[in-house]
């Protein structure tokens, strides 16, 4: 396997490939490095999160107002419902690394939402139901569990040093 080295920044996480290219090779190798690359990744990636929302047209301007920046607490009456998937009896909120797997697994009928990762966690925090989080659910899944979720956010961001470099095996 060849091994690289891998410069993390805002531009590299935002699309998420690198976050994928850290949970394969985690799943290939499940050691104390390569999940530590994952958490390090998360703590400064963007997901996206499949939701639904019941609109009046006045609701749907506002939501595109949200998407341009506008807080979601901002948005009068609008409720993100963000979906749930069940494992037994746990249940997880889904994101994905990119809009498209959402796209793929979900279609049209769910409005696709890109937030930080940290943001993800406090949606999942907020819904008691929840055991955690999983991403990219229907292809290659990595679940972070709630108790896990201080440990992330803990962890210094790279990106105010303007990113970092990590070892990547692909």
């Amino acid at each position: 396997m060849d091994e690289k080295n891998v410069f993390l920044n805002q531009e590299a996480l935002m699309d998420g490939h690198v976050l994928r290219m850290f949970i394969s090779q985690f799943m290939r190798e499940q050691s104390k490095e390569n999940l530590f690359n994952i958490l390090y990744c998360l703590r400064d990636s963007y997901v996206w999160i499949p939701a639904t929302y019941n609109l009046t047209p006045e609701q749907e301007a506002q939501l595109h107002k949200m998407q341009k920046g506008i807080k979601a607490g901002e948005g009068k009456g609008i409720v993100f419902q963000p979906d749930i998937l069940m494992d037994g009896d746990s249940a997880f909120l889904p994101v994905f690394t990119n809009e498209e797997q959402v796209i793929q697994e979900y279609g049209e009928n769910f409005t696709r939402i890109q937030k930080h990762f940290l943001e993800a966690m406090d949606v999942a925090d907020s819904n008691a139901q929840l055991t955690g989080i999983v991403i990219d659910a229907f292809s290659v899944p990595f679940t972070v569990i709630k108790k896990n979720f201080n440990m992330i956010r803990t962890l210094p961001s790279n990106m105010e040093n303007g990113g970092m470099q990590v070892k990547a095996r692909e």
